[in-house]
C-alpha cells in the first residue's frame, strides 16, 4: 500500500531523471503493516521518507534502489555470522526487524533473504563476521537504537550493493562514506534530538547514553587513543549539554512562575 503519498513531493528528482518516478512509486508501494514498527517514535515510513526527502542524497541513488535485481543478494560472499551465534533468536528482535523492513522498503529485497543473509542488522557494534566487535542490543537507549537501524541499513547497501549504483549513498545522509564517522555523526544527531527533547519536557534520564553502550554504537571495541580522545570530548560535550539543559528547563520554569505572579498582582 502507498499510504496516499503523493509523487509530486519528489518531482524535484523527477525533473532530474524521469526514471525516478517509476523507482519511487516502487519503494513507497513496498509499505505494510511492519512499517509502522515505532522505535523511539520513528517508524520506517518516516524514516524512508526522510531518505527520499534529503536532497543531499543524489537522484541516481533513488533511480538505483528501483532497479535492484530481486536475486541481487545472492551476490553477497554468505559467511558465518557472529551476531547469529551470540543471539540466535536475532530475527525476534524489533530492531532487526524494523532493520529488515526498512531495507525491503528500499530495495524490494525478500525479507527473509535479508535477514538470513544479515543477522546483525539492528544491533550496535561491528561485526567482521569472524570477530565479535562489541555487538550487543541497545534496547536501554531507543534513540540509538533506531539510529543504528538507518545507519545499518545505508552502510549495507553502500558496501555491498555498490555494484548496483549505491556506493555512498550513505554519505548523501552522513556527510562521509567513513563506516565510523557516519555513527558518529548519528549519535550526535541523536544526542542533539534528545536535548531538544529534554529541555521540552525536563526529562534528563536518556540524554546521554552510557560509555560502553555509546562505543558499542560506533563499532569500536578497544578504539585506538585518538578515538577515545574524540569519545571523551563528545561525552564531555554531552554532559555539559545536559547541564545547559537542566538548567534552562529549571530557569524556564521559575521565568514562567515569575510572569504568572507578575500577572496575578494586576
Amino acid at each position: 500500500m502507498s499510504q496516499n503519498i503523493d509523487l509530486s513531493r519528489w518531482d524535484w528528482r523527477i525533473n532530474q531523471n524521469p526514471e525516478a518516478g517509476q523507482a519511487l512509486s516502487k519503494i513507497v508501494s513496498r509499505f505494510d503493516g511492519n512499517s509502522s514498527i515505532t522505535i523511539a517514535g520513528r517508524n520506517n515510513i518516516e524514516d524512508v521518507l526522510d531518505i527520499l526527502d534529503n536532497r543531499d542524497v543524489d537522484t541516481k541513488f533513488i533511480v538505483s534502489l528501483g532497479n535492484i535485481p530481486p536475486n541481487a543478494i545472492d551476490g553477497v560472499p554468505n559467511q558465518p555470522s557472529v551476531v547469529a551465534r551470540v543471539y540466535p533468536d536475532y530475527a525476534s528482535y524489533e530492531g532487526h526487524q524494523k532493520a529488515v523492513d526498512l531495507m525491503h522498503i528500499l530495495t524490494g529485497l525478500d525479507k527473509a533473504d535479508i535477514s538470513s543473509e544479515y543477522p546483525g542488522l539492528g544491533f550496535t557494534g561491528t561485526e567482521d563476521k569472524t570477530i565479535l566487535q562489541g555487538i550487543a542490543y541497545a534496547n536501554s537507549f531507543p534513540a540509538f537504537l533506531n539510529g543504528t537501524v538507518v545507519h545499518d541499513v545505508l552502510v549495507t547497501l553502500s558496501e555491498d550493493f555498490g555494484a548496483y549504483g549505491l556506493k555512498g549513498i550513505d554519505g548523501g545522509v552522513y556527510g562521509t562514506t567513513n563506516k565510523a564517522l557516519s555513527a558518529l555523526y548519528m549519535a550526535l544527531d541523536t544526542m542533539t534530538l534528545n536535548l531538544v527533547s529534554a529541555i521540552t519536557t525536563g526529562d534528563l534520564s536518556l540524554l546521554v547514553p552510557e560509555e560502553e553502550e555509546f562505543l558499542n554504537f560506533i563499532g569500536f571495541n578497544q578504539p585506538p587513543k585518538e578515538e577515545i580522545t574524540l569519545f571523551n570530548t563528545v561525552t564531555n560535550l554531552g554532559k555539559t549539554a545536559s547541564t545547559i539543559g537542566a538548567k534552562l528547563t529549571i530557569n524556564g520554569k521559575l521565568y514562567s512562575l515569575e510572569i504568572r505572579d507578575l500577572y496575578t498582582r494586576f
